[in-house]
């Protein structure tokens, strides 16, 4: 993983910043959303790496939370979970610094990124 990401950086690898909203209204995170610093341009497969999430023995927290959401909205889960373009082909630390600023824009309560970690 760590050879992917000097090799990204090292040629020059555009990243984007996406925020996926919870657009189910039968959710109890219903209208909360999760910002994302991916070198991805496809909502897609965003979307899926997501979902994916739910299954995955390392991952905790806020993705693991969000995986379980679009897993038990079922097969329509695209049509549930909203993404968005924030901003679009920046530096890492450019990307990382706009989505901690639209965290503190959004408010720590609508924001998937400041659950405290599953135990």
């Amino acid at each position: 993983m760590v050879k992917a990401y000097i090799i990204r950086e090292a040629s020059g690898a555009k990243y984007n910043v996406f925020s996926i909203e919870n657009a189910n209204q039968k959710s109890k995170n219903w209208k909360k959303k999760m910002y994302i610093v991916s070198t991805h341009d496809n909502p897609n497969t965003l979307l899926s790496m997501m979902r994916s999430m739910a299954k995955s023995k390392t991952a905790g927290g806020a993705t693991k939370v969000i995986g379980l959401d679009m897993q038990s909205s079922g097969k329509d889960y695209k049509d549930k979970f909203l993404v968005k373009k924030v901003s679009t082909g920046t530096t890492k630390d450019k990307a990382e610094d706009i989505k901690s600023n639209q965290i503190d824009k959004t408010g720590h309560a609508k924001v998937y990124n400041q659950l405290n970690p599953i135990n």
